[in-house]
């Protein structure tokens, strides 16, 4: 009995898949319609669908009819982070078997009870949880907005509409709009495009559209992509698309450095819109900047880039960073460091003469930090202020600490700067962590590797590199167990994971599958290194001084062009009952 999770950003689903876990349900998931289809042919129909509506190649709607075709009417839960979206779900869910809808930030209890009522497992009404965002979040929302639409007085500044023009030839779309949306107000500030000004036009004369404050007001920074609105029920109505002048949509919030969302950056044409991932990743690089260029309209129009005399000395400003208890780099226009705290030195084991450079000479000593590869990219990518960015990254070697870092622009004497901010996250991140963790072994749980496998086949699809597995098991595990006691058994297990992940790169992943089972993730292995990683732990066991002395069986199998990671696994656990079948202690 499994769960099918339909969820296009894999860390959300991989809560999902968490709150599935703790029901006892074997999961399956897919990003978008042909993925779902795929599973439905190898797997059947699922006990219960967690469906999201929109993303990248995501018809959500039409996937819910391809559902209720497919499965036997399987009770769906929907869970999205658009409010028209929920609604239309909800209003069809008779004819599409939906028991619940939730906003995409709902809590892990919430899902499991809403599980429960779609498995028949305790009486109760279908739930609509659709919480209004905090009073508090809202204000502070509606004032940051209020100040940039004073502030730009109606009138985009040149740097923000060379933005919009860079991404309407990018996309190759009608119109870009950037808006923003203060209250119930929707303010139009800059768009660009072939199309657009119709497009305005029509907005401009009254005619009212959902589609940015859908985006705003979106849980969790969710992108909403609409390849045709007209097919949409949710959207189908709006005038616009009655019109013609939208079909294809795609949005994203445009953020504060806090995650705050201001307004929207929008993609509109009037034909069908269709985005892949790389495309929404492009999107929301458009998005940055944009952000970068609202958030430092208030204080160019005080003027503090043109001479006006600044309210704070350096000294008084290095006496404020100094005091701060997080790391703080402040950098200035001529893209170097002005200024570092002495937490940010301390915490990163970098002294203050050493930063000297631009950003891609400060993301060479964030490397030899010990930064994640993909961060150290991201600051070398990073493009000339200003811009708003955020990211998560770990830092260090032995010991690491997890950082949640921002930047965002500030206006300095000299110029446009950049102020950085490092939150440590490291003790969130440690509980996820220990969650993904066998107490045994410490190597990855059953579910640790789940969400490894989902994470290293994605990367695998998108580099088109191989990705091979093995699955070990302990021979004559039961013998041990009734001869020397659970005791003992746990000792050879931990001593087998150890030999195990030893004999692996720092690449790969070690989980324990289950019982005696270990798993090996191997990315970037073909089946012939895999059978050499494989031997080499066989003979590692075989010659290790355990009491007592174990063998293991070993299936290796390389994950297919078009193969899900369950059916590779499934097919190197074909392979180890054969190495047992022929005698043990071998690799197949």
């Amino acid at each position: 009995m499994y769960a099918l999770i339909v969820e296009p950003l894999f860390r959300r689903a991989a809560l999902l898949e968490a709150a599935a876990a703790a029901e006892a349900l074997d999961t399956a998931h897919a990003r978008d319609n042909d993925e779902t289809r795929a599973i439905l042919d190898s797997r059947g129909p699922p006990a219960v669908c967690i469906v999201e509506l929109t993303g990248a190649n995501l018809d959500g709607f039409g996937l819910l009819a391809m559902l209720r075709d497919r499965t036997t009417h399987a009770p769906v839960v929907v869970v999205s982070a658009f409010s028209a979206l929920r609604d239309s779900a909800w209003a069809l869910r008779e004819s599409l078997n939906i028991v619940s809808v939730h906003r995409s930030d709902l809590t892990t209890d919430a899902l499991r009870a809403s599980l429960r009522v779609a498995l028949g497992r305790h009486g109760g009404r279908p739930l609509v949880l659709d919480p209004l965002p905090p009073a508090v979040r809202e204000q502070v929302r509606v004032e940051r907005v209020d100040s940039i639409c004073l502030a730009a007085g109606g009138v985009a500044p040149e740097s923000l509409q060379r933005r919009l023009d860079e991404a309407a030839a990018f996309f190759g779309v009608d119109a870009t709009l950037c808006t923003l949306r203060s209250a119930n107000t929707e303010t139009l500030l800059a768009f660009s495009g072939p199309r657009a000004h119709r497009f305005v036009e029509r907005i401009q004369g009254g005619a009212p559209s959902g589609f940015a404050a859908q985006v705003v007001d979106a849980t969790g920074s969710a992108a909403l992509v609409l390849n045709d609105a007209s097919q949409n029920p949710a959207f189908a109505g709006d005038p616009l698309v009655k019109e013609g002048l939208v079909r294809g949509f795609a949005g994203v919030a445009l953020e504060a450095s806090d995650g705050t969302p201001l307004g929207a950056l929008c993609l509109v044409d009037t034909r069908p819109l269709r985005l892949d991932a790389a495309a929404i990743v492009a999107l929301r690089a458009f998005a940055s900047r944009v952000a970068g260029e609202l958030d430092v309209i208030p204080a160019r129009a005080r003027g503090l880039a043109s001479g006006v005399e600044p309210r704070f000395t350096f000294q008084h400003l290095a006496a404020v960073l100094d005091g701060l208890d997080q790391p703080v780099t402040l950098w200035g226009a001529n893209d170097r460091i002005l200024a570092v705290n002495p937490v940010f030195t301390h915490a990163l084991g970098l002294s203050p003469g050493s930063l000297r450079g631009g950003r891609v000479a400060f993301a060479e000593h964030m490397a030899r930090a010990g930064a994640d590869a993909e961060f150290v990219e991201l600051v070398r990518a990073l493009p000339p202020p200003p811009v708003v960015q955020r990211a998560e990254v770990t830092v260090g070697g032995l010991r690491p600490r997890v950082y949640r870092w921002s930047t965002k622009p500030v206006l300095l004497e000299e110029g446009m700067g950049q102020l950085d901010v490092w939150l440590d996250i490291t003790a969130e991140r440690e509980l996820e962590r220990a969650a993904l963790t066998d107490a045994l072994t410490g190597i990855a749980n059953r579910r640790g590797g789940e969400v490894a496998c989902t994470r290293e086949v994605a990367r695998t699809r998108r580099a088109a590199r191989p990705l091979s597995f093995l699955l070990l098991d302990i021979d004559n595990f039961k013998r041990v167990n009734d001869a020397h006691g659970h005791a003992a058994g746990d000792e050879v297990i931990r001593g087998v994971a150890t030999i195990m992940s030893q004999a692996l790169r720092a690449s790969d992943v070690a989980a324990r599958w289950g019982g005696e089972e270990l798993l090996a993730i191997l990315p970037d292995a073909d089946i012939v290194q895999a059978r050499v990683v494989a031997e080499r732990v066989r003979t590692a066991v075989a010659a290790a001084p355990l009491k007592p002395p174990v063998t293991v069986s070993i299936g290796t199998a390389q994950l297919g062009p078009t193969e899900r990671a369950d059916a590779a696994i499934g097919r190197a656990d074909s392979k180890l009952y054969e190495a047992k079948e022929r005698g043990r202690n071998r690799v197949l």
